[in-house]
């Protein structure tokens, strides 16, 4: 063989051994359909150094997967959700079997699935939310149940099945039941969104918590979302906190730290990242009343993300970490090794709207934390929608992608589609480690898993075997402070008398592991925690003391009592989270153990901190002090604000004779006060307190134009100030309290003034005004005043143009219309008009009638191409953004601009692709964001009202209409209210306009981000 064959030989051996790497696809230069493609997947990705992602599976492996799970085997469980909302989906075939749960398996190593197996499925389950591998049962929540399959033989089918909880509500919706994770305290933990009204057990009776309250989200006392925790077999439910939106996952550390996500209103920048104390209210609406975050209320927060969860109020838990406008979806905790240190120990979160998934690095501070945003993976395809995240057992990361043109809000653009990422520092290789159980030193990494499923194989092998204590100890007496935690909570777990091991958690000197002793302590030995309690009691960890204060919550004797004064005594009037603790601990016996701060604290003057302890507790002796801290507050208006707003969370008895108290008090903020009292005051007491009522009335003058004011006009019915309600009407900046005063004027009877003022208009300018200024009101007597000059025949069309827009403003007015577009009464524009307004009726009788008067509704130039076809087409922004002004802020806002009833569309690009957009505008009852569901309102004296409830409590209901206005309406005055199942966005917009403005409407829609 010659040389130069060697040489040759060698370079070819050489090539073939090389790894060639494919052509990079350049992102930026495909088309839309191009960008959907999974061959492309990885082209829009960005991964943080140290770390690449690869494609472990996608269609038609898998398809709109919404949770996973990976077991020991490394496998992936998914919950497939092909059926999601098909009412609001048509377009998509039924599975008529039902949805599935799927394993993906990689059997070569190579890093991508190259088997699936159908693990289950059923028309009993109806998009699946949560999914958890534990041993050989599965647990599966999809709403009305939490199901536990068994897989006794192995054979990847169950054998039995079993129902652990039922849920009231949250049937095919995102607001539902939540996956189950498995805590070091080897419990079960879980959650549900705020379309779950109550939790049951497989019999059907409702689950009580350990103080013998239904979990039920009526107020009495919970709310909205809830956070819980049970045993294995789902005994001893507690409730961890309340008063969320949705809660999408949520994830428990080795210190028995519990962390989650929630979703704020579409629009409203209030996602957010909460640690969990225990037993907290997370203000989502108002605790007291369940009043929506828009209700006004005296000391509302400038911001509105902090009025949002109730940041002002008195009970509600701080914030960890805004991420403001977001889609949240699945969580995982990292404990492994496998990934760089900024990710290690920290949330690993979905973020579906911005196309990420993050890490948020925390920070101890004082009682609580802070949080920072890392992003470990991030895509410039707007169709990736990362809806979980789940640790393998080698430590890498797996990310389902329910990859879609829109995220939430009931829509789906594709049903066929999904994937599932591997992120891992190389991505080529997944190895699964061996797991054997009887082996000493797999046991021991195995324990120290950061998978849910090996973790658990390992804690109850641990829980059922004899001799673990040697090996356990070895861990608590190692130098990882992850297995140290997990070690010491088998070992109180396992031990004979816990004791010893809650003593040596308590004398570390890394206040974690006091505070996992304290938790170990509840726990486990419930009738030693005041012991436990007063050895910290001094502790120089405020978290510590705050684990204290929330320990003492059921204890309720006198030494709990002193304990519990002790922590208050430490507050240093900053630590809102510390507060919150102290609050929460007194919560069950306010009056026992405030009586004993009230001895402590009579000996010195009361400094700001000890302020902040009575504005929080909820003792009826905490009531009048509220008072005596208003009358020496002579300068700080906000303090007088805050300390007016707890009177709404102080005991019934008392509190109205305690605020009438200050009214016309001797004071530099005398006007403030009174107008405070007139707010905060009950309206029954004021109903039948005439002295009071007539003290009130000497006082209006001198407050007209505040909120308060117009409360009291409201709640006393105060005829003789409707010109002062117009003036506020048409003065005040604030246009939400400008809408309440128009809305009281036209209530107390200020149509027959409208009606003055419209006969005496010299010219059409005059009287388009006004229709402009009143058009937007429902108010059937007003609606019925524009019929009546319509019908009258001596307007000129201008005006007759302008009645028939504020016709269409409400339920009432598209009827009136109706009834003379069928009569005939209405021709050419008029008539045009009509229709469009017909069209959004919620009335189907109207709606569908609508169509066959419109000469073409397809859209102004007749039909439109498809969707995909529109994508591909060049689109105006600059155009786009006066086809909005015209056509859709009437109802909508874009930065603060339009007019605030649908949902704020500030950021609807990054939520929204190209494609999504359109089928929202084409098919608006395709999707309607949650929060945003129509409702009819019937009233007994007939009148009709339509919009979606903006708040809402046991007394009333308050409902946002089109136009931006807010209607109060009494519940005794209710005599039918009706969910609707159409949007409340208006059917057929396109044919308003033409073909290209269309586009340019998307276009310029498309870049709000």
């Amino acid at each position: 063989m010659t040389n130069r064959m060697i040489f040759s030989l060698a370079i070819l051996l050489g090539l073939l051994g090389c790894k060639t790497e494919a052509p990079k696809t350049d992102y930026a230069e495909l088309n839309e359909a191009q960008r959907r493609l999974v061959k492309n997947a990885l082209a829009s990705m960005e991964v943080a150094d140290g770390l690449e992602v690869g494609l472990f599976a996608s269609e038609p492996q898998v398809a709109n997967p919404t949770n996973i799970a990976i077991d020991a085997r490394g496998r992936v469980w998914v919950c497939e959700a092909r059926n999601y909302r098909l009412p609001y989906n048509d377009k998509f075939e039924k599975q008529e079997k039902g949805d599935r749960i799927i394993i993906l398996e990689d059997t070569d190593e190579d890093g991508e699935a190259d088997q699936q197996k159908v693990f289950y499925q059923g028309t009993d389950l109806l998009s699946p939310l949560g999914i958890a591998v534990l041993g050989n049962k599965v647990y599966v929540s999809s709403s009305p149940t939490l199901q536990v399959f068994t897989d006794e033989d192995g054979d990847d089918l169950p054998d039995s099945r079993d129902t652990l909880f039922i849920t009231e509500g949250g049937y095919d919706h995102d607001h539902g039941l939540h996956a189950i994770k498995f805590g070091p305290d080897g419990k079960l933990y879980f959650n549900f969104g705020n379309e779950v009204n109550g939790l049951k057990d497989k019999a059907g009776n409702y689950i009580k918590d350990p103080d013998g309250r239904p979990i039920r989200t009526n107020g009495q006392p919970f709310r909205q979302g809830v956070a819980l925790r049970c045993d294995r077999d789902g005994s001893n439910v507690e409730v961890l906190g309340h008063n969320f939106r949705n809660p999408y996952e949520l994830v428990v550390d080795a210190f028995g730290n519990v962390w989650q996500s929630d979703n704020d209103d579409d629009g409203n920048q209030g996602t957010h990242i909460n640690f969990l104390l225990e037993h907290g209210n997370y203000g989502y609406s108002d605790e007291i009343t369940g009043a929506g975050w828009r209700t006004r209320r005296i000391g509302w927060e400038s911001e509105i993300p902090q009025r949002h969860w109730h940041q002002n109020d008195p009970g509600s838990v701080p914030v960890l970490r805004y991420n403001y406008a977001g889609s949240p979806t699945g969580l995982a905790f990292y404990e492994g090794t496998l990934l760089p240190e900024p990710f290690q120990q920290e949330m690993i979160h979905c973020e579906a709207l911005k196309n990420e998934v993050r890490a948020y690095p925390v920070t101890a501070d004082g009682a609580g934390f802070t949080a920072d945003s890392v992003v470990i993976l991030k895509s410039r395809d707007q169709w990736f929608r990362p809806s979980d995240v789940a640790v393998a057992p080698d430590g890498s990361l797996l990310v389902s992608d329910w990859y879609d043109g829109g995220v939430g809000g009931h829509r789906m653009e594709d049903a066929q589609q999904g994937r599932i990422y591997r992120i891992a520092p190389q991505v080529d290789r997944y190895k699964k480690p061996a797991l054997d159980l009887d082996d000493p030193e797999s046991l021991k990494h195995a324990f120290l898993s950061p998978n849910q499923d090996v973790f658990y194989r390992a804690s109850m092998h641990l829980e059922n075997s004899e001799g673990a204590e040697a090996m356990l100890k070895e861990l608590w007496e190692g130098d990882r402070d992850m297995a140290r935690a997990r070690a010491l909570w088998m070992l109180a777990r396992t031990a004979d008398d816990p004791d010893l091991y809650i003593q040596a958690g308590l004398a570390e000197e890394d206040e974690r592991f006091r505070i996992q002793a304290l938790r170990i302590a509840r726990q486990l030995t419930p009738e030693k925690l005041t012991d436990y309690i007063a050895e910290v009691v001094a502790d120089d960890s405020p978290a510590v003391r705050r684990e204290a204060a929330i320990a003492l919550r059921r204890i309720g004797t006198p030494q709990a009592a002193e304990l519990w004064a002790s922590l208050a005594r430490r507050y240093d009037g900053e630590d809102r989270w510390y507060l919150e603790a102290l609050g929460i601990g007194s919560d069950l016996y306010p009056e026992l153990y405030l009586a004993q701060l009230d001895s402590q604290a009579a000996e010195a003057e009361m400094d700001a901190a000890t302020k902040d302890i009575y504005w929080r507790v909820r003792a009826a002796s905490s009531t009048q002090k509220m008072a005596d801290f208003i009358r020496k507050e002579t300068e700080d208006e906000a303090a007088i604000a805050r300390y007016f707003r707890a009177f709404h969370f102080k005991p019934a008895d008392g509190r109205n004779e305690t605020i009438a108290g200050l009214l016309e008090i001797d004071h530099p903020k005398s006007d403030l006060i009174n107008s405070y009292v007139l707010s905060a005051i009950d309206g029954d007491y004021l109903d039948n307190n005439a002295a009071l009522q007539r003290r009130i009335q000497g006082l209006l003058p001198k407050l007209k134009g505040t909120p308060e004011w117009l409360e009291a006009v409201q709640k006393m019915e105060l005829r003789e100030e409707l010109p002062a309600l117009m003036d506020m009407y048409k003065n005040t900046e604030d246009r939400s309290l400008a809408n309440q005063a128009i809305g009281t004027y036209m209530d107390l009877g200020g149509v027959q003034l409208v009606e003055k003022d419209f006969r005496a208009a010299a010219d059409d300018q005059a009287k388009l005004a006004l229709i402009r200024e009143y058009g937007p009101i429902q108010n059937n007597k007003l609606v019925e005043l524009w019929a009546k000059i319509l019908d009258s025949g001596q307007q000129t069309f201008a005006v007759n143009n302008a009645l028939v827009n504020a016709l269409g403003n409400g339920w009432h007015g598209q009827h009136l219309l109706f009834d003379r577009v069928k009569a005939g009464k209405l021709e050419g524009n008029l008539k045009t008009a009509a229709v469009l307004h017909m069209m959004r009726c919620w009335d189907p009788v109207v709606r569908e009638a609508a169509a066959g008067f419109m000469e073409a509704s397809e859209g102004k130039e007749g039909a439109l191409p498809p969707v995909a076809r529109l994508v591909e087409m060049k689109g105006y922004p600059s155009n786009g953004k006066t086809v909005f002004t015209i056509t859709c802020a009437s109802c909508h806002q874009v930065n603060g601009e339009g007019v605030q009833f649908g949902p704020d569309l500030s950021q609807i690009g990054g939520k929204l692709a190209k494609s999504a957009l359109y089928s929202a505008i084409l098919y608006p009852s395709a999707g309607i964001n949650f929060g945003y569901e129509g409702y009819l309102v019937r009233t007994k004296d007939g009148g009709v009202f339509n919009g979606y409830i903006e708040g809402e409590t046991e007394q009333e209901v308050t409902l946002r209409m089109m136009g931006g206005i807010s209607q109060t309406i009494t519940r005794d005055q209710i005599s039918e209210m009706e969910p609707l199942d159409q949007s409340l966005m208006t059917a057929n917009l396109q044919a308003v306009m033409n073909q290209q403005e269309l586009v340019d409407l998307v276009a310029y829609l498309s870049e709000l981000k």
